[in-house]
């Protein structure tokens, strides 16, 4: 009898082991995955000239950031800024001499979450301020960019549209 209390014991004791083990093994996977990255996170590419996804997370205004779901090759999540537009920023006012579009920057930024959708392809051309200049397309493939300077939420800024690819998308102008 007192060898069966024994085994029993111990078998008991083999299983609480085995439990405590296990346990403490999947916190350190789980730190490990951590410390890499962000599970289930895209990592791309956002070097100039190169495309990307961005799968919409948050839309700040009416030219960007556009934060993305996606992180660049440092880890960090990526930013987009709408490449050769100027929208109004909060308070009312925009950096391009040539005019700031009518659209105040709420209704821009509407326009814009509107008009990406939930992901858009990009084209990085540049780097600005730790995001990343880029022409996109929505999924169904519409000109992102072009988009909102039809629309009046945005307006094209020559000196970052020096090829004019976006002049064909101001209202009223012949291309």
């Amino acid at each position: 009898m007192a060898q069966t209390l024994t085994e029993t014991w111990l078998r008991r004791l083999d299983i609480h082991l085995l439990m405590v083990t296990t346990v403490i093994l999947a916190a350190i996977v789980f730190i490990a995955a951590s410390m890499l990255g962000r599970p289930g996170i895209e990592t791309v590419d956002t070097s100039t000239g190169r495309r990307f996804p961005c799968t919409v997370v948050k839309v700040m205004d009416g030219d960007g950031p556009v934060i993305c779901e996606e992180q660049d090759q440092s880890g960090r999540q990526v930013q987009v800024r709408l490449r050769g537009i100027e929208a109004r920023d909060g308070d009312g006012n925009c950096r391009i001499a040539q005019g700031c579009p009518e659209m105040n920057w709420q209704e821009a930024r509407a326009v814009l979450t509107r008009v990406a959708g939930a992901r858009m392809n990009c084209l990085s051309r540049d780097g600005y301020r730790d995001r990343v200049d880029a022409f996109c397309t929505n999924l169904t493939g519409v000109d992102v960019n072009c988009e909102l300077v039809k629309m009046g939420a945005a307006v094209r800024w020559p000196e970052f549209d020096a090829e004019g690819r976006l002049l064909r998308c101001i209202p009223g102008r012949r291309s």
